[in-house]
């Protein structure tokens, strides 16, 4: 049995493990939020980060996921993809797009081919131009 929880600043500790301290730093300071997985013995095996983002040129806010990380003895079970389906579910309440920059997706091709997975679409930097 695993738990999908909202992490709160004073929980942050529990994902040092999981995430850079300079994204725990951020946890609940300037839109930054994370969702974390938790086994039954209370042990935090994945997270999920993310912002509401709001630029001038955009026509309304948007979520960001900035990071996404499973333990690796719980990879390929289900549990980034069940984080994915929180965040979704989320950004739907919200009536928010969900979005994910991934710097070189060429070069990260997991985290590329996972979030393909989940139905996201690419739409890489040169195509601005």
């Amino acid at each position: 049995m695993f738990s999908y929880v909202t992490v709160f600043e004073d929980e942050v500790n529990y994902y040092k493990n999981l995430a850079p301290e300079s994204l725990l730093e951020n946890i609940s300071a300037d839109g930054h939020y994370m969702i974390g997985a938790v086994n039954e013995d209370g042990y935090s095996i994945g997270a999920i980060n993310f912002e509401i983002v709001q630029y001038l040129y955009d026509a309304k806010p948007y979520i960001n996921i900035d990071w996404l990380y499973v333990d690796e003895d719980y990879r390929h079970q289900g549990h980034g993809h069940a984080l994915i389906e929180e965040m979704i579910k989320l950004s739907k309440e919200a009536e928010l797009d969900l979005r994910a920059q991934i710097p070189y997706p060429d070069v990260y091709n997991d985290i590329t081919g996972f979030f393909t997975a989940c139905g996201f679409d690419f739409i890489y930097a040169d195509s601005f131009e």
